[in-house]
């Protein structure tokens, strides 16, 4: 299973949606900022479990040659075969039938409901594609953090190298001002390893691929190409929605939103230097992915569902609402993702 690179995000799907409900929940997304489920291509899987190949180092056939009259030599390929898995994303909304059926009520109570899930929704999920380990979060899928530590580049066949290292050992300077301050030197040399970066996944224009970072980083890339004297280096334009959307070279850069708590990072400020703790120190890191048919993508058993129960027949006194959703990651090509560590954020 594979998507097509022209796959479907979820807001897609609630853009198309016949289902009123549907279309409140997936619509009503954008209001709440930009998210991973901007820019995360969906295919449709009636599975729970999706199975594929991986061409790793060296499985690749030999390329024969033939002189005239001669045999085509036979070849063959041994890919390795993975399995991926599908976690289900489920609430239920209730509120007394004297509340649905309120008069002098301002706003639908339902839709309150909605629109504080949507707004945890995004931030949810955002943080489970970037930070879900299988050892803590069982109920979500393995998210890109964990595919490119040491256990998740066996887990995956990741090699080593999709990990970059942005600077050094006390991390490269990227702060604001003071003595970590970034320097045009050091500007340059944070490019050089983003383009690392979109080489390493194999495109170079950053032709479908998106760049995850939290909002200081975002601000800070912005000041290094003005460093860099690249004041060029970063577009803008803006979407269907008139939000802007900032690009390198090909590859949107995407500013992550905070988690449900309104306060904490999905990608924090305090990495170690060796970026293998997000506390205990001042850096960053951003993480590139290529979304595509035969790269990363997203999964589900069906389009997300939202079914309106009506009065409970156990009770009678409740109005319920659903909301269910099977989805998955799915990552064809090892090289599909990377991250960049080691940015120092402060002094």
């Amino acid at each position: 299973m594979a998507a097509d690179a022209n796959a479907l995000t979820l807001y897609d799907y609630g853009a198309m949606s016949n289902d009123p409900l549907v279309k409140k929940i997936t619509m009503g997304l954008y209001d709440q900022g930009v998210s991973v489920l901007d820019v995360l291509p969906i295919a449709n899987t009636k599975s729970l479990k999706a199975n594929g190949v991986r061409f790793l180092a060296g499985s690749l056939p030999t390329v024969g040659v033939r002189k005239l009259n001669g045999e085509p030599t036979v070849v063959r390929s041994v890919p390795k075969r993975f399995e991926e898995q599908a976690y289900i994303v489920s609430n239920q909304f209730q509120i007394d039938r004297f509340l649905d059926m309120e008069q002098n009520a301002i706003q639908d109570p339902i839709d309150v409901q909605f629109m504080a899930w949507q707004k945890s929704f995004i931030r949810t999920f955002s943080d489970k594609f970037i930070n879900a380990t299988p050892a803590t979060d069982d109920d979500w899928f393995a998210g890109l953090r964990y595919r490119l530590s040491a256990a998740g580049q066996t887990d995956y066949d990741i090699p080593s190298e999709m990990l970059i290292d942005a600077g050094s050992a006390s991390g490269l300077a990227f702060a604001l001002s003071g003595a970590n301050a970034a320097t045009s030197a050091t500007a340059e040399q944070f490019f050089e390893r983003l383009d690392q970066a979109l080489d390493y996944v194999g495109s170079p224009e950053g032709n479908g691929v998106v760049i995850f970072v939290n909002d200081s980083l975002f601000r800070r890339i912005s000041t290094a190409a003005k460093r860099a004297q690249s004041g060029n280096a970063l577009d803008q334009t803006k979407d269907n929605f008139d939000r802007v959307i900032t690009t390198y070279r090909n590859a949107r850069l995407l500013q992550l939103p905070r988690k449900s708590d309104d306060t904490s990072q999905i990608i924090t400020n305090t990495e170690n230097t060796t970026g293998t703790a997000t506390t205990g120190g001042l850096c960053s890191s951003l993480f590139v992915c290529k979304f595509g048919a035969n790269d990363f993508t997203g999964w589900q058993f069906e389009p997300l569902a939202v079914k309106d129960l009506g009065i409970d027949p156990t009770v009678g006194t409740r109005r319920n609402v659903v909301v269910d959703w099977a989805t998955g990651l799915f990552q064809a090509n090892p090289r599909s993702i990377a991250r960049v560590y080691g940015l120092l954020m402060s002094n």
